[in-house]
């Protein structure tokens, strides 16, 4: 009989432990899709929605059905200089930046082709850069920023600031500033440039500071406009850029006795994810005064990149390829017309949602149809059909005769 119950109770223990886990749907790529390696470096997003990743045998294009790689190849006349690609970063809306081990590649994403590359000698560099491209090289000695004119980089500054992690100290707003958060430094300081593509090599940048924390900060990990840091009594903070606005987590330092170094922290809906040194996410559930779940501790993970517009996160993971997370319910639900009223048997022509939560259905011969926070619940009663007749509850609406299409809807 003990040995019954204690089976019984690592049963439940071990479905405790996946609930959390299971809350997520996950989605492998790989060798069985065409990746090139199974250690994914990096991972972005470009412009148009595909994905890109970096191995450490080649870049990656990824358009949600097929793969294609490119590797260094000294037989074209320009190349990627090395196959380990550490780093991704949007060059603009038909470039990418490439970084290797060696130096930094300009790779066209129409012509799928390297069109140059740079090195920095004897310094250790990021580059970082916005959605329109505006891009600045980041190092421990020096600070460089790309000039469209000349199509180079060009020398801003000497770095007089202590960085320990560059890759993660630093971000490009929409204007094209570039902001670093240094090590053991209570402030965040900005640089700013009139244009990126003068003529004149003479640079004229304005450098500032502003406070971004009373403590000394001792770890910080920027994502898609948010600073998630980690001060020196080891309390963990949430700083959006847009808002300017700061929230505190909780205290890490047991965690970090617990599970080791942190590679990466960054929110995903509601809460927050910590990738181990050590393998395995952290999550800090938001529902649960950020208590710790430690999840999927089988993967060893690289890089992460977070789709906020669709609810997807990316995971550049050591040997087991890219792992795509969701949550289970937040891919796919329908909606039949026809059970919102047997009248209507147009098609869907048009479809969007405005910043009230209303979903707009534009038919092919039922005119407009309006729905009210669509996700939640709703009845008939609250649904709405414009035509150039006006207004019409749609439990009240009969087709008839009468032809109203609608084929697009804009904002």
């Amino acid at each position: 009989m003990k040995i019954y119950f204690t089976a019984i109770f690592w049963i439940v223990c071990c479905q405790i432990a996946r609930a959390s886990a299971s809350s997520y749907s996950s989605f492998v790529i790989n060798h069985l899709q065409g990746l090139s390696n199974s250690a994914v470096l990096s991972i972005l997003q470009d412009n148009q929605g595909l994905m890109w990743f970096g191995t450490y045998d080649g870049l990656n294009y990824y358009d949600g059905r097929t793969i294609e790689v490119f590797r260094t190849d000294f037989s074209k006349g320009r190349t990627l200089d090395n196959n380990i690609i550490s780093r991704i970063q949007v060059a603009g809306n038909d470039k990418l930046w490439v970084q290797s081990f060696l130096g930094i590649n300009l790779f066209s994403t129409d012509s799928l082709s390297v069109i140059d590359n740079y090195i920095f000698p004897n310094e250790e560099t990021i580059v970082y850069s916005n959605r329109k491209g505006d891009s600045w090289v980041l190092g421990k000695r020096n600070l460089y920023y790309y000039n469209t004119y000349h199509q180079c980089f060009i020398k801003a500054d000497s770095v007089k600031m202590h960085l320990d992690n560059l890759a993660q100290c630093a971000f490009v707003d929409d204007k094209g500033g570039l902001h670093v958060v240094p090590a053991n430094d209570t402030q965040m300081y900005h640089f700013s440039l009139n244009t990126f593509s003068s003529d004149s090599l003479q640079v004229h940048m304005q450098v500032a500071s502003s406070p971004l924390h009373s403590k000394h900060i001792k770890n910080t990990f920027i994502q898609g406009g948010v600073i998630c840091f980690i001060d020196e009594a080891y309390d963990l903070y949430l700083y959006d850029v847009s808002k300017k606005s700061k929230m505190y987590i909780r205290n890490v330092r047991e965690l970090y006795t617990k599970y080791g170094n942190f590679i990466d922290v960054f929110p995903f809906y509601d809460d927050i994810l910590v990738t181990l040194h050590t393998g395995g996410v952290l999550r800090l559930m938001a529902s649960q005064q950020y208590a710790e779940d430690l999840m999927r501790v089988d993967l060893r993970i690289f890089s992460a990149y977070t789709d906020n517009q669709q609810g997807i996160l990316w995971l550049g993971t050591d040997g087991n390829g890219v792992v795509r997370f969701t949550k289970k319910n937040a891919l796919v639900t329908n909606l039949l017309l026809n059970h919102l009223s047997p009248a209507i048997s147009g098609q869907v022509r048009g479809i969007m949602t405005d910043r009230y939560g209303t979903l707009w259905i534009g038919t092919k011969g039922d005119g407009l149809i309006c729905i009210p926070d669509y996700q939640k619940d709703f009845d008939g009663k609250s649904l709405f059909i414009y035509s150039p007749k006006g207004k019409l509850p749609l439990a009240n609406y009969m087709r008839g005769p009468n032809f109203y299409p609608v084929f697009l809807l804009k904002k």
